[in-house]
């Protein structure tokens, strides 16, 4: 006789009306707080000025870009991780069709 897989064993596997409950109600508990989280109201203060849409841009300023991991480079063969920042430096060159 063969051993039955893990679908077959959890499926003959009871879930108690304690087990049951419990599960229900840390899922209401984390769904509440995700709720409370989400909905509350924000810091209070106002919001600042609007920039003018119709303004001429200025050349010059700086980026900051964000990177969970460090980039060893932009060349593809080095890193991957640079295919972002080369996109976003050579983006004038790519065509998409």
């Amino acid at each position: 006789m063969t051993e039955p897989n893990y679908w077959q064993r959890l499926s003959r596997k009871r879930m108690s009306r304690r087990a049951l409950l419990g599960v229900g109600a840390t899922t209401a508990l984390g769904g509440a707080a995700a709720l409370t989280v989400g909905c509350s109201g924000g810091n209070g203060s106002s919001p600042g000025t609007t920039p003018d849409p119709n303004a001429t841009p200025s050349p010059g300023g700086s980026i900051t870009w964000g990177r969970p991991v460090s980039v060893g480079g932009i060349d593809p063969h080095v890193d991957l991780t640079g295919l972002d920042i080369d996109s976003l430096l050579y983006s004038y060159l790519y065509g998409w069709s």
